[in-house]
């Protein structure tokens, strides 16, 4: 089970004591996921403009952010705000007029 898996299952968790471990789980595997990041940065200069440590802890406190918030998402996803159909709507007869003004 990776990580946003169990966020999502501590998210769900009505119990505090498993909830607990659950989170402890993902600190755990946050702690590998950082080793992998170190030993890649190792072999590459691809990713050196990236800390490990830093990029983990952040990771790992959204997504305990997300499971006290009950947010099952995590921030990801859902409604866009807003209809597509309205936005940037063209003219179909001149679809180079910015403000679909069928008069121009």
């Amino acid at each position: 089970m990776g990580m946003e898996e169990k966020k999502q299952k501590a998210a769900k968790e009505t119990d505090p004591v498993l909830r607990a471990k659950i989170i402890e789980e993902i600190e755990n595997d946050g702690k590998l996921l950082q080793s992998k990041y170190e030993k890649r940065n190792e072999l590459t200069n691809r990713f050196k403009h990236i800390d490990p440590s830093k990029h983990v802890s952040r990771l790992i406190e959204r997504m305990k952010q997300a499971i006290e918030s009950g947010n099952k998402s995590g921030g990801r996803g859902g409604s866009s705000g807003g209809s597509s159909g309205s936005r940037n709507r063209r003219n179909p007869t001149n679809p180079y007029d910015p403000f679909g003004d069928p008069n121009n």
